[in-house]
């Protein structure tokens, strides 16, 4: 084996670590790449799936607001008509009291006028007592 030999062989090995070398490194950038773009479809995938869970999760969130929005509206309608009812009971009450307290002020109207026309018979029956009495008197003083 010759130095013409001995660099061939040589060559050939330092050609064929420097391809190798290069083989390697293109075979181990197409595998990053492609790792890199699985890692990217995943992450897509991921943040998809994140969104349409937001999406869901806002969805529910707003039909729960909706449905505690139609409970409160029918609760207080509920309590708006039973403060009505409240009101109209009291007003009903209120009226009712009232015509009996114009009824009572008009009967004590009528017994203290009948009370005036009592004492003024009273009056009248003691000046006719007192004018029979007289002509009693006068009638017994003439006999």
């Amino acid at each position: 084996m010759g130095v013409v030999e001995i660099l061939a062989i040589f060559f050939s090995f330092v050609i064929g670590v420097i391809f190798g070398g290069m083989a390697m490194f293109l075979s181990r950038s197409m595998l990053a790449n492609h790792q890199i773009r699985i890692a990217q479809r995943k992450a897509a995938k991921i943040l998809a799936e994140a969104r349409t869970e937001a999406k869901d999760i806002l969805d529910e969130n707003k039909k729960e607001i909706d449905k505690l929005k139609l409970m409160n509206e029918a609760e207080y309608k509920e309590r708006r008509a039973e403060i009505q009812r409240q009101e109209n009971r009291l007003t009903q009450k209120e009226s009712s009291l009232e015509h009996k307290l114009e009824d009572a002020v008009g009967r004590e109207r009528n017994l203290i006028s009948k009370e005036k026309e009592l004492d003024a018979i009273k009056d009248n029956l003691a000046e006719v007592k007192e004018n029979q009495l007289k002509q009693l008197e006068l009638i017994s003083s003439l006999t």
